[in-house]
């Protein structure tokens, strides 16, 4: 934990303490108004050093905050020599506050100062790249409100908790909309600092836009800010300013690149409030809204890390993950930004937000000079959630894919068309977020139609498992028209092997999956590794881990390479960045074959592939690799194809060819009755001499009997356009759109296509 004394004059911004040291028994929710001029500077090539840097792990979390230390050492240090009071960070960015007399022309010689200091950065050489830094500063003078708000109980000691100070109203967002208006390298005013320099000793240029001005050179005598007594500072409310894992050191507060989900909140009123309502409703307004923020962060494990001024608005920065990890982060932060904007809607209050949400690896960790530093968070991801942010609309949150693919099925979602954002080649994809899907699809196997006859056939796969268990892997292929029953044999297989104890993997090739490499055996490791598509990245990382170092631990080294394939985020190490694509390929296959064949010498494996036809290339050298020993292996692979002719290549090493063809009267009388229990006997004698024992026929027109009239139709395709031509338009094309999914389909994934 921080040393009181610390927090105050190391963490805190002067304006802050000076008010503190002033009135040391005030209630922590107040107000008052700055004058003097106020300083946005804005740094570009930091985002690009993070991702650089991102790829070296740790030691690169450490390199990037030796930049950012040194630039802001730098910085800070001219910053103070001239008056200035660093009241915000905003990332790589910074708001100083130049006090006193002559505060305009001081905070223009400061902007020069450090635009000059600014080509010791320009090329800087960090590990074997150099990076380009840039800068923009925009100045505005006028009078700026801030306030001090947060979590206070009625009485002392009661409910009390994190505060924040702000810095908002229309100068603030003036200033900020001042900054954007420079080039790289630039100092540029607003017409109202430009006021105060005119009369002095400078030299200002306009520039193509109006009401901004460009300063050359400007004559200022630089001043230091009186010293002041900090034996009357409240050191345990200053406490509360700070983030409760930082000022109670949960966090080292070290620098590292950490996986973390971003939520920016952009509030647009406050600026309109205080001049229209007044000073106390605004405190008011502010203070329940950030209450809001706070109570409902804490509530899912995040943390409201900082607030930042925007040209029309507001800033607020949520985290989760960071800087303390927290499983089902993105799902946490899904359910938080949707409790704020309920929440809100029930409250009389003159704001509005949007919010934008993205996950992905950043830099965290402490950045600033040894006299003035806070927590931050840099990188593109970061600056991806606020483009989100930007793009919402008034009461609209808006989620990238990457946070989205670690959410499950928790979530409503629709998934709007991808969007253009700066500093982005390609659109990317985005959803917005509705509310709970009340309804889940949960991870139960979808159930079986029911299963009758295939003793022969059941009983042959059956003698060959207990060959597999006396030692040496088995394989079969099962061969018929489509919806011939060669897959609800497999499932029945696997379920009278799941009863015995068996690990079991399925798999259904698709044709577009014919090209993606390892499509079939990512399916297949999800079922042996024991992972959920519904869980965070994190929760099937530690599964993935916790596998790996069970069953094959001298192969870990190779773990990134499978998270790879498994679209789970891991960081890699030095061996495997060592490793050409060629290498790579090889010691991932052989990190599934070893992986498989450990878990077969705990217990029987059984894996499956459907439509075999449809193997993608990578999948099938897999295979091959592995059924390529036979000897002291328990495993049993299946197949499934339409036809041999495509599958011919597997032959020579198959144990077993099975041919599933159409069940015999009997059988076809015993699932039409099944399923259709009130039907006539001549009627379900009539349905067998049709469909020839085909089941899925069968089955079809069992469960249409009550849509069809005297005729029965020739085919299953028949059948089906039958009960389509019974529906409504609108449920037609439902219908028609969830067909190209498959049989069993995510809703939230239907309502995306639609």
């Amino acid at each position: 934990m921080y040393q009181l004394e610390e927090i105050a004059f190391r963490y805190l911004p002067r304006t802050l303490i000076e008010h503190w040291e002033k009135n040391p028994d005030i209630r922590p929710v107040w107000y008052q108004w700055l004058d003097g001029s106020l300083m946005h500077c804005d740094v570009t090539g930091f985002t690009a050093m993070s991702e650089n840097l991102g790829e070296v792990g740790k030691e690169g979390a450490e390199l990037m905050a030796g930049v950012l230390n040194q630039f802001f050492e730098r910085m800070l240090a001219i910053a103070v020599s001239w008056g200035g009071i660093q009241i915000k960070f905003g990332g790589d960015a910074m708001l100083l506050y130049f006090p006193d007399e002559n505060h305009a022309q001081r905070a223009a010689a400061c902007g020069l100062e450090m635009q000059s200091v600014m080509r010791e950065f320009n090329h800087v050489k960090v590990k074997n790249d150099y990076h380009n830094l840039r800068m923009r500063i925009g100045i505005h003078s006028g009078r700026f409100f801030v306030c001090s708000v947060g979590q206070v109980g009625t009485k002392i000691g009661q409910g009390e908790g994190l505060l924040h100070y702000y810095i908002v109203g229309k100068d603030v967002n003036k200033a900020a909309d001042t900054e954007p208006m420079a080039e790289p390298g630039q100092v540029v005013v607003s017409t109202e600092t430009y006021n105060h320099l005119s009369t002095g000793d400078c030299k200002m240029l306009s520039t193509e836009h109006e009401n901004i001005w460009l300063v050359k050179k400007i004559a200022a005598k630089k001043h230091r800010l009186k010293y002041f007594d900090d034996t009357n500072l409240p050191h345990h409310i200053l406490q509360r300013y700070l983030m409760r894992p930082i000022a109670e050191g949960l966090s080292s507060g070290k620098s590292e690149h950490r996986r973390t989900t971003i939520i920016f909140i952009y509030v647009t009123g406050i600026a309109d409030l205080i001049e229209k309502k007044g000073e106390q409703i605004a405190l008011s307004q502010i203070n329940e809204y950030t209450n809001l923020i706070i109570a409902t962060a804490e509530k899912y494990g995040g943390y409201f890390a900082a607030s930042d001024a925007s040209e029309h608005g507001d800033k607020l920065i949520v985290l989760f993950g960071a800087p303390v990890m927290q499983d089902k982060q993105e799902s946490s932060a899904m359910y938080f930004a949707l409790e704020v904007i309920e929440k809100m809607n029930s409250k009389k209050l003159n704001l509005k937000h949007q919010i934008g949400i993205n996950t992905g690896y950043v830099f965290c960790g402490e950045i600033g000079s040894v006299a003035r530093r806070e927590y931050t968070v840099i990188g593109d991801s970061v600056n991806l959630s606020a483009r989100l942010m930007a793009a919402a609309n008034e009461n609209e949150i808006l989620v990238s894919d990457f946070t989205v693919s670690n959410c499950g099925n928790e979530f409503i979602l629709e998934q709007l068309e991808p969007i253009m954002v700066k500093g982005k080649k390609k659109p990317i994809p985005i959803s917005r977020l509705i509310g709970l899907n009340k309804q889940k699809v949960n991870n139960a196997e979808t159930s079986e139609t029911v299963f009758v006859g295939r003793d022969k056939e059941l009983h042959t796969l059956l003698e060959m498992c207990d060959d597999v268990v006396k030692g040496g892997a088995k394989q079969y292929l099962l061969f018929g028209d489509a919806g011939i029953g060669k897959t609800r044999l497999a499932k029945e297989l696997i379920n009278k092997l799941k009863i015995k104890g068996w690990l079991y993997a399925f798999s259904s090739c698709k044709p577009y999956n014919q090209k993606s490499a390892y499509s079939a055996v990512s399916e297949l490791l999800y079922f042996l590794i024991g992972l959920d598509y519904k869980n965070t990245n994190e929760e099937n990382k530690t599964t993935l881990i916790d596998c790996f170092n069970e069953h094959c631990f001298d192969i870990v080294v190779f773990l990134p390479l499978i998270a790879d394939l498994l679209n789970i985020t891991m960081e890699t190490n030095p061996i495997v960045r060592s490793l050409d694509n060629k290498m790579k390929r090889e010691k991932r296959e052989i990190a599934i074959i070893k992986l498989i064949n450990s878990l077969s010498l705990k217990y029987p494996v059984c894996i499956f592939i459907d439509n075999l036809q449809w193997l993608d290339s990578s999948s099938r050298d897999v295979v091959e690799l592995l059924v390529s020993y036979k000897e002291d292996k328990k495993i049993l692979i299946g197949y499934a194809a339409r036809n041999t002719d495509d599958v011919s290549y597997y032959f020579d090493n198959l144990d077993e060819r099975i041919e599933v063809d159409n069940l015999n009267d009997n059988d076809s009388i015993k699932l039409v009755s099944y399923l259709s229990p009130e039907l006539e006997e001549s009627i379900v004698n009539s349905y067998v001499v049709k469909t020839k024992g085909n089941p899925m026929f069968l089955h079809e027109l069992a469960n249409s009997s009550n849509d069809m009239g005297d005729v029965i139709p020739d085919t299953i395709y028949d059948v089906i356009m039958t009960k389509l031509d019974k529906l409504d338009s609108e449920s037609k094309h439902l219908l028609q759109t969830s067909s190209v999914i498959g049989r069993n389909f995510d809703a939230n994934l239907l309502t995306k296509i639609m």
